[in-house]
This record gives C-alpha cells, structure tokens and sequence, in this order.
C-alpha cells in the first residue's frame, strides 16, 4: 500500500510536535502530502468557574490558533514536504473522523 495523504491532528502539546515530526518523516519517505489538523471549540462558557468568554476574545483565540497552525504548516513545506493545514470548530474525535475522510488520509 502506498502512502499518498497522511493526516497529523494538531494541538500544539510536545506529543503533537512528535506527531508531527514523525509524519513529516513518512511523507518525505512516501512522497507523500501532509494535512494538519487543528479542532477549536470555544464555548462561551468556561466550565467550573461560570465565566462568560465575549465573541472577541473567542475570535482572538481562534485567530492565533490558525496563526500557529499556519507555521508548523511553513515548517513541514520548508521541509519539502507538501503540506496543507485544516482547522474546525467542532469536537476533536469527530472532526478528526470527517477530515480523515473527506482528505482520504492513509
């Protein structure tokens, strides 16, 4: 089977980085493509403390969120690995599932 899309769920903790890492070392080997991934799911709510979050600040997260995104995306292409970045606001575990699928990831 020949690895042609390989899909690298993001959060930015050290155990993404490795993720990361070790993808853009099986794209480069396969010549194969690399889509980042990023869920954000902001309500506005923050849970135990009852506090409300304003739609800036929800805004400003997710503005830096893609920011950051975009240069771990720069980093794999300086690599030479052909990359492209995905972000959604949905719940992790299910917006993996779907972008696995619609990017047909190996």
């Amino acid at each position: 089977m020949k690895i042609e899309t390989i899909l690298v769920p993001f959060d930015f903790s050290a155990s993404a980085v490795n993720a990361f890492e070790t993808g853009v070392d099986l794209a480069r080997q396969n010549g194969a493509r690399l889509v980042l991934f990023h869920a954000f799911l902001l309500n506005d709510r923050v849970y135990p403390y009852n506090t409300f979050l304003t739609a800036q600040v929800i805004a400003e997260a997710k503005e830096r969120a893609e920011s950051r995104l975009s240069e771990w995306k720069t980093k794999a292409e300086e690599a030479g690995v052909p990359t492209e970045s995905r972000f959604s606001s949905a719940e992790a575990p299910d917006a993996i599932i779907a972008v696995a699928q619609d990017v047909d990831a190996d």
